[in-house]
């Protein structure tokens, strides 16, 4: 009370004095050396208000409690308690609702942060390659290789998402591309399919640069069947058997 009134706590004669024994005396103004200012006049009324709802138990001890409503601590409770607030936008919700493999979500929520590290995220980091060559090297347009090229406007991306019914609204904001794209796709898998095809096409990049094997969507979509065979196990009995008839009407 001391910093929402600090007027009024200025002329109060026990500054330390209890909630409890404070409200026992029969004339609250007993508390404070007169004349009080008219600042501390303004709050004391404003204390005559915030008084009339407080009831002291006199036959209950005081006890603490977290400000989430607890009295016992939690480290995950104060861990979210500054981020209660916050509202994420959906698609990062649905990555953690997955059920992929945590390897799997993790690329997936840096695919959205936009922290993989693309050829344009190392420019961006002055990260020099040979030949200053920062372009994609799954289609010959002579893009840049963004993250967002890479995956959703690139010409073999899109191959590869057409052979899973997947078509991207790419002039739409790209969360509103997202979820326009889970309510056309019609199953509850959505994001399942997503993370498995986005690590694939990744995987087809890195093959290119590292290896030297040329991508082809016959092979990215052997790679999808098998991966998402994989992580079937993972999707709860009841369902998995829905997830794996859609896998198997995949043609490579």
């Amino acid at each position: 009370m001391k910093d929402s009134l600090p007027r009024l706590y200025s002329f109060a004669r026990n500054r330390n004095i209890s909630v409890a024994k404070f409200l026992q005396s029969e004339d609250i103004l007993e508390q404070f050396h007169l004349p009080l200012s008219a600042e501390a006049f303004q709050e004391l009324q404003d204390l005559q208000t915030i008084i009339q709802g407080i009831q002291v138990q006199s036959n209950k001890a005081d006890c603490w409690q977290y400000i989430w409503g607890s009295n016992r601590y939690s480290s995950k409770q104060f861990y979210n308690l500054p981020f209660k607030n916050i509202r994420p936008p959906p698609p990062f919700l649905w990555i953690w609702q997955s059920r992929c493999s945590n390897k799997l979500r993790t690329f997936s929520w840096l695919l959205l942060m936009n922290r993989l590290n693309t050829r344009n995220l190392l420019r961006r980091r002055n990260f020099y390659i040979e030949g200053n060559n920062y372009t994609c090297v799954l289609c010959n347009v002579n893009a840049e290789e963004t993250a967002f090229h890479l995956f959703f406007s690139c010409s073999f991306s899109k191959s590869c998402w057409k052979a899973i019914g997947i078509d991207w609204r790419i002039n739409l904001h790209f969360f509103q591309m997202m979820k326009r794209a889970r309510q056309d796709f019609q199953h509850w898998f959505f994001m399942e399919v997503f993370i498995i095809a986005t690590w694939h096409i990744w995987k087809q990049r890195n093959n290119l640069i590292f290896e030297g094997r040329r991508p082809t969507v016959r092979d990215w979509i052997s790679k999808f069947i098998d991966e998402a065979r994989l992580q079937a196990h993972r999707i709860k009995e009841d369902k998995r058997q829905v997830f794996l008839s859609w896998v198997d009407c995949v043609h490579l």
